[in-house]
């Protein structure tokens, strides 16, 4: 299995435990939260028993699958089960008739928001059993898996009701890293691809193995993201609407609100703003917001030197942000006109521009190995984003990328996105100057700066690259 060292640590934690474990894994839609646990226990020599929910069926439906699959699995009588009680009753007889104190027995429940329908009764007996008869083994494991991050978090992490302190570990699961998608990618064949490539990539996929899954080591790249996201049927093709749906239900301005900031040219949004574009109240924007960071598609970006009142929200998820710039809008007629539609898109200085814009986000999404490279690891540190509006005689600044160290030392990161090593002209240094000084003069705290370039095949010498502290390059990214 690639990558997951962390959650199969947990997992197997859970394997030698000295009490029953009841694991909440979440992570948003395609993600491979299915493949981590099936994988992960088709390895142990374990009894499991699954359900598996299904999208908008009710009640009847998800418990006729329940019993076909139990029939089918484990041959548990349950053709006269009437209600998740009887379902879950069947189940520990199954139990108590095959109990092996030496053997692990496992109840995996997939997509838990799904199968838990309103007024259905599951999540009251799902308690009910493991409160009267399974938390008393020491070999027993639930798991209880879902998309809906913001469902998962608030029905039964933060539970009040039968659930209320039952769940023992939490497995919040994201996506890959460029190091895990590198590796991925060799698995399903792709050997030889460039790093850029790599880069790339995830500018379009992000993380997301099923993403990745997608893509046949036996056409280019190009040929890949032309077919899944531009022909009429492409596997991609649907994807953004599908997710949302999956998600969050047909309820909420989750899907909006996303579109919105997609669309737009600024990257970081406030409540406020949002709360007025869409008329409703800011506490449910907060709520949408909350739900949309637990899922993964936006992250808090905070200014530096100001309290929670300059949060900003930042669109951070990668497919999402590239079906909107790029695919919405785009008719079937004029994709069956152009059938290599990506490649029109590709070389064109509009993409170049939006990549360099994503590069930056995929930089933000890999801090930790940024750290690693600058020799840092070691050191408590905070990011930021930091502007200082222009005024009439004043020229304003953004710095996209602040790291904050513990020692008193601010590192100023600028990015750039080039297909070459990048080469710092006189324009160039005198408006790092600017922005540097003009930080300076802002930060009350008087730390000292350090200016970080991380550019994508490093940076070229000349009479200008003496104004940086320190370099790192895309290879950088994959530590």
């Amino acid at each position: 299995m690639i990558g997951r060292e962390k959650e199969q640590k947990v997992l197997t934690e859970t394997l030698n435990s000295n009490r029953a474990e009841m694991i909440a894994v979440y992570g948003r839609r395609r993600i491979g939260k299915t493949y981590l646990i099936e994988q992960f226990y088709k390895q142990k020599s374990v009894n499991m028993v699954s359900l598996i929910g299904q999208a908008n069926a009710n009640m009847s439906t998800q418990l006729g699958n329940a019993k076909n699959r139990l029939i089918e699995q484990k041959g548990i009588d349950v053709l006269g089960a009437k209600s998740w009680s009887d379902i879950f009753y069947a189940i520990k007889n199954y139990h108590q008739h095959y109990h092996d104190p030496k053997q692990h027995f496992v109840l995996f429940i997939d997509e838990l928001p799904w199968i838990a329908t309103a007024k259905s009764g599951f999540i009251g007996a799902l308690s009910y059993i493991w409160n009267a008869y399974f938390e008393k083994f020491s070999n027993v494991s639930f798991v209880l898996c879902g998309s809906a991050a913001s469902w998962m978090v608030r029905k039964v992490v933060q539970e009040k009701g039968g659930l209320h302190q039952r769940i023992t570990r939490q497995i919040p699961l994201f996506p890959f890293t460029l190091k895990e998608s590198e590796a991925y990618l060799k698995e399903q064949g792709f050997i030889y691809l460039a790093r850029k490539e790599i880069v790339d990539l995830y500018i379009i996929f992000g993380g997301v193995a099923q993403y990745l899954r997608f893509l046949n080591p036996q056409k280019s790249i190009s040929e890949n993201i032309n077919q899944l996201c531009f022909s009429v049927g492409g596997e991609l093709q649907r994807e953004f609407s599908s997710l949302f749906l999956a998600l969050f239900g047909k309820k909420g301005v989750h899907q909006p609100l996303v579109q919105y900031m997609g669309k737009r040219k600024q990257k970081l949004f406030d409540a406020g703003s949002l709360s007025k574009k869409f008329n409703v109240k800011i506490e449910k924007v907060y709520q949408t917001l909350d739900e949309l960071e637990m899922a993964g598609f936006v992250s808090r970006q905070n200014k530096y030197g100001q309290k929670k009142r300059d949060t900003r929200y930042l669109l951070t998820d990668f497919f999402s942000k590239f079906h909107l710039k790029w695919m919405e809008g785009v008719s079937q007629n004029e994709l069956m006109q152009n059938p290599n539609y990506w490649q029109y898109i590709s070389y064109s200085q509009n993409w170049i521009s939006w990549a360099g814009n994503s590069f930056e986000s995929v930089c933000h999404r890999h801090i930790l190995e940024i750290k690693r490279a600058l020799g840092i690891s070691g050191v408590y540190t905070q990011t930021f984003y930091w502007e200082q509006k222009g005024e009439q005689n004043k020229e304003g600044s953004q710095i996209d990328m602040l790291i904050k160290r513990a020692d008193k030392t601010v590192m100023i990161v600028e990015i750039k996105y080039y297909n070459q090593p990048f080469s710092i002209s006189k324009s160039y240094a005198q408006n790092l100057h600017h922005k540097i000084e003009s930080f300076r003069a802002s930060d009350k705290e008087h730390n000292s700066l350090m200016l970080v370039l991380l550019t994508t095949y490093g940076l070229k010498m000349n009479q200008y690259s003496t104004i940086v502290s320190s370099q790192i390059d895309m290879e950088s990214l994959f530590l």
